[in-house]
């Protein structure tokens, strides 16, 4: 009797489980891009900001240390000649590769996410295999009056509204990442133009900055790992329709959606604790 609202329920679910399944593939692809590749134009402009306002300075201060490096060694009292040579090649090393880092920072830094993006590519993440059968849908709901019907319909025009948030926060997070690394980037030769002084209470700044960078670059790797889990869960069947009550295994899978941005969200916590910066 109720045909036409059970194949226009059946249609509805099958198209929230389908832009579920893209939107995690989606999301997948976002956060396995390098700075570069995400958006070229704010890259370039971060590069160039670094390079034209922030470097001049960074040199600046990179002198000034490496000159009190050269006035240290000159004023050592006593030194033979073979421990002064020693001392001076250590500094000459240490100005020329404090001088190739400063210049090179900003490809560096794509170069850490490079590294960290081609972990992931070697990764499998399937989504897709997951699929929801019409007809086991429709004879889950051919024995519902219209009452039933339209109160699952609702439900889950509750439940796509929910998982449309939930993307668009996972997106967020994943977006939020990449402005944090472009910010960084911006004024990176700045922190490692004291990465080679030899004063460790300075050279700490280079240092975190470094760690800062490569927590941000392992961050998607635990990104990855979240949608890897939800992508099981589903392969595994546990998002599934049970015949006796629809509505709960339609809820079931709000709660993974909710459960996976929640993970996302620890993501960026969890790196960096792992590299102890805040």
């Amino acid at each position: 009797m109720f045909d036409w609202l059970t194949d226009g329920i059946v249609s509805y679910i099958i198209d929230v489980f389908t832009s579920l399944v893209a939107n995690i593939e989606s999301l997948s692809i976002l956060a396995q891009k390098t700075p570069s590749q995400f958006n070229p134009e704010i890259w370039q402009t971060v590069t160039t900001f670094n390079k034209t306002a922030v470097l001049p300075v960074a040199y600046l201060i990179f002198g000034c240390f490496i000159m009190a490096d050269f006035v240290k060694v000159l004023t050592k009292q006593n030194p033979n000649g073979l421990e002064a040579m020693h001392m001076v090649l250590i500094v000459i090393v240490k100005m020329v590769i404090g001088e190739a880092i400063i210049t090179n920072i900003p490809d560096i830094i794509d170069s850490i996410f490079g590294i960290a993006a081609e972990m992931m590519k070697s990764g499998s993440l399937q989504v897709s295999g997951y699929q929801l059968e019409p007809s086991m849908l429709s004879d889950a709901l051919e024995d519902e009056d219209f009452l039933s019907l339209f109160g699952i319909f609702i439900q889950s025009s509750m439940i796509h509204a929910i998982n449309s948030i939930c993307n668009v926060m996972a997106s967020l997070i994943i977006k939020l990442r990449y402005i944090e690394i472009y910010v960084f980037t911006a004024i990176a030769a700045l922190p490692v133009a004291v990465i080679t002084s030899s004063n460790h209470e300075v050279s700490v700044i280079g240092y975190g900055y470094i760690k800062r960078m490569c927590a941000l670059a392992l961050q998607v790797v635990f990104i990855m790992v979240c949608f890897m889990m939800y992508a099981a869960i589903a392969r595994n069947g546990a998002l599934t329709v049970n015949d006796n009550n629809v509505v709960v295994d339609l809820w079931s899978i709000v709660g993974n959606a909710i459960l996976l941005v929640i993970a996302l969200f620890q993501t960026g916590s969890w790196s960096k604790s792992l590299f102890g910066v805040h």
